[in-house]
């Protein structure tokens, strides 16, 4: 090991990717690393979701890292820009600019046995060239939103449309019939943004969101001032904002005593807010969701539900169940559109599709995962995939590789599977785990993997120290 740059390769420049990089040029500095970016720039989600409204619903200081604060954000919630503003001027400061390749698509990762290293196939999209380079380790953080969900049925529209993740702003909205299908974060993002400028807009919403009032306000430059001049005070913002979520987890559990007293009060609030906000009875029997509070994302918004009372939106509860050139069929009724905004979602069980991740034996990992159900050690290893970690949460410990002589390092696959049965086990005591909603968290197979059905305060506790027990060290023969 000594003598020899170890080379690392990081997969996105989002939030994951750039965490990484930062932390890895501050504690392994004779480490080489590489990002690479299918994008033109750091920011991952940040940077291609420019649809009107866009913003965060985690407040501003709480969705940044604590390492790196920033005392200077500008709202509670903060916008879309301000958050790629913050992501850029990091790359900056820690010189990542100089170790990103943007444009460049990694498309498969191959474990090489022999060498004790990956093969990365990198396809330069401006040039079309495909590169393969070796790396010692890899980082994958290619995160949960980057491919956005297309249904086929809307593919024989045939007039302006466009999915929320790819905006585009030179389509005219002005006094034109406009449709946006979905009704999660993004739609209640947007709805309120566009609602005042078209002629008409059709809200096709087959599962409305419960929806929470979200307390938006500006700092002060005063405030401003305090967070970054008086000791400890942004801190203490930040881990009062945590912990108020953090007790706010008995709400997403089936079954305990503090799950008894949170859910009904949790469902109480949104009922209430649905009932301030929309007077119209009708509309308010439309937009109240019957499945469990927290089945789906709970989505907070102060100006969604009055957006939805304006004389020029309508909302449709009835499956589409046909899109021709020009309009959208329903059961009863068919509605001739000029522009379809597609707020769809993610395909969030395509992990870090469509790039391909052959590990050990020559395993496929994606199609393993598809047949069989996802494996994978606190959301970070699997045995399968030495030298190979995903960016859900700390990493192992690449000083123990050196120390201990090694070439690799993979989880235990006893371990893996005492964490995953583990997992599934506690995952049934979650609101995700119940069938009154199709929960978008759940694949096909109804296995649940995106979250983590503890607190996070419990996720903390069991990755703060690294335990090299749980791990094997592999020698190169």
């Amino acid at each position: 090991m000594e003598g020899k740059e170890k080379t690392i390769c990081i997969v996105g420049a989002g939030f994951s990717g750039l965490c990484t990089a930062i932390k890895i040029k501050k504690k392994l500095p004779n480490y080489s690393i590489t990002i690479y970016d299918t994008n033109a720039d750091f920011g991952g989600t940040w940077l291609v979701n420019t649809y009107p409204g866009c913003a965060c619903d985690i407040p501003s200081h709480l969705y940044s890292f604590s390492f790196e604060p920033n005392p200077s954000w500008s709202s509670q919630y903060p916008s879309q820009v301000e958050i790629l503003t913050y992501m850029k001027t990091l790359a900056r400061k820690y010189s990542l600019y100089e170790n990103a390749k943007f444009r460049h698509e990694v498309k498969q990762l191959e474990w090489l046995e022999e060498t004790m290293k990956w093969k990365a196939s990198v396809l330069d999209s401006q040039s079309k060239q495909l590169h393969s380079l070796c790396y010692d380790f890899v980082f994958c953080g290619t995160g949960e939103y980057h491919i956005p969900k297309t249904p086929e049925i809307f593919n024989s529209f045939q007039g302006s449309m466009m999915h929320s993740a790819e905006w585009q702003p030179q389509v005219e909205l002005e006094g034109k019939t406009v449709a946006v299908v979905g009704s999660g974060a993004s739609a209640i993002q947007i709805i309120p943004n566009i609602a005042s400028q078209v002629g008409k807009l059709l809200s096709y919403q087959r599962t409305p969101p419960w929806v929470i009032g979200r307390l938006q306000f500006n700092f002060a430059p005063l405030v401003q001032w305090a967070f970054a001049k008086i000791p400890g005070m942004r801190r203490f913002y930040r881990n009062s904002i945590y912990l108020a979520n953090e007790i706010q987890y008995p709400v997403f559990q089936i079954q305990g005593f503090l799950s008894h007293i949170a859910r009904p009060i949790a469902v109480l609030l949104g009922k209430l807010h649905l009932r301030r906000q929309v007077s119209n009875r009708h509309l308010r029997a439309k937009l109240l969701p019957n499945y469990s509070f927290g089945c789906n994302r709970v989505c907070l918004s102060s100006d969604y539900y009055p957006a939805l009372t304006r004389e020029n939106v309508e909302v449709i509860r009835d499956d589409i169940i046909q899109v021709t050139h020009d309009s959208i069929v329903t059961k009863d009724r068919r509605e001739k559109i000029d522009v379809l905004i597609l707020a769809t979602g993610f395909d969030i069980h395509e992990y870090f599709g469509p790039m391909e991740i052959v590990g050990r034996k020559g395993e496929n990992i994606l199609r393993k995962w598809k047949v069989d159900k996802p494996s994978i050690y606190l959301g970070i290893a699997s045995h399968l995939m030495p030298n190979l970690f995903f960016i859900h949460g700390p990493g192992v410990s690449l000083n123990e590789i050196e120390r201990r002589g090694a070439s690799a390092i993979s989880v235990k696959e006893s371990v893996e599977k005492a964490y995953m049965l583990r997992h599934q086990r506690d995952m049934k005591n979650t609101v995700w785990s119940s069938n009154d909603c199709g929960s978008y968290y759940a694949n096909s197979q109804n296995v649940i993997t995106i979250v983590y059905p503890r607190s996070q305060i419990d996720y903390w506790l069991r990755t703060l120290k690294f335990n090299p027990d749980n791990f094997e060290f592999l020698m190169q023969h």
